[in-house]
């Protein structure tokens, strides 16, 4: 069971990471320049500090082989892959997409807060 659930998170976290390329080339592809984007949450589960094993830092990691544009937003966690984490309201203020990855509880209003020129993709696995 155990091997089978790995195979599906595994699975989807390939899945949400070439969806969130596809998302960023076509950005470009309408504005001929590359998206800033945030990706909101790190952690293995909303409202945790532990990011062993979380599907978001894998998603990050992908998208980062690829892209340095972007911000990484998660309350509860100071450094992702070397980077230091930002403050939620910089990264909606310089962000054009906003790719969230665990709903922190910090986040619950955050499509009411980003600019009406922003796109807002909630991947969460919740």
């Amino acid at each position: 069971i155990m091997q089978a659930a790995r195979k599906v998170n595994t699975a989807k976290t390939n899945h949400i990471s070439e969806e969130i390329q596809k998302k960023i080339i076509l950005f470009h592809n309408k504005n001929k320049r590359f998206p800033f984007f945030s990706f909101l949450g790190a952690s293995y589960k909303e409202n945790s500090s532990d990011i062993r094993g979380a599907p978001a830092l894998q998603i990050i990691k992908k998208i980062h082989e690829k892209y340095k544009n972007f911000y990484i937003v998660d309350p509860y966690v100071d450094l992702v892959l070397g980077l230091k984490t930002q403050k939620l309201n910089i990264a909606i203020k310089e962000s054009d997409i906003i790719f969230m990855l665990v709903n922190h509880s910090g986040f619950k209003d955050v499509q009411k807060k980003i600019k009406k020129s922003s796109i807002f993709i909630d991947y969460t696995f919740s």
